[in-house]
């Protein structure tokens, strides 16, 4: 079995299907702070709203970029949800992206998310989503979709 075949292989045998995202959020940058002398770490806050399993939100976030000298980026951040009835989550999430030749910063990542409700978002308590983030830099805004992992 050659390297290639085998890794053919495996990726037949560990592939998943994530199905419909449960998060879906629009976001735009509301401040950017460069933290270091060469312009390679960024404090960024940042609002939105969305759904999550279908229930409308409100968001406000923080995060830390790390801009790397091959121009990736870590990222990594903190998350409040607040839905029209007054509910409320947040979640914590690392994330890994590069720019496209477009221009758009595309990222993947996890978040983990926590709450203490016990009506419509009860069923998010420790729940771990996979994420994919879409950032246009030009107008700073981005869009976020999460999937739920039962892995």
């Amino acid at each position: 079995m050659t390297n290639n075949s085998l890794a053919n292989e495996l990726t037949l045998e560990t592939a998943t299907e994530l199905g419909r995202p449960v998060y879906v959020a629009i976001n735009r940058g509301t401040s950017m702070k460069t933290l270091d002398e060469r312009g390679q770490v960024e404090e960024i806050t940042f609002d939105g709203y969305g759904t999550i399993n279908g229930v409308k939100f409100t968001e406000q976030g923080s995060c830390f970029a790390l801009i790397k000298p091959d121009r990736s980026i870590n990222n990594h951040g903190n998350v409040a949800i607040t839905t029209e009835e007054g509910e409320s989550a947040a979640y914590t999430y690392q994330t890994l992206g590069m720019v496209r030749a477009d221009g758009k910063l595309v990222e993947l990542g996890c978040a983990f998310v926590s709450t203490t409700s016990n009506r419509r978002l009860a069923s998010l308590d420790k729940a771990v989503l996979v994420l994919r983030t879409e950032i246009d830099l030009q107008a700073g805004t981005g869009k976020t979709w999460g999937w739920d992992w039962k892995g």
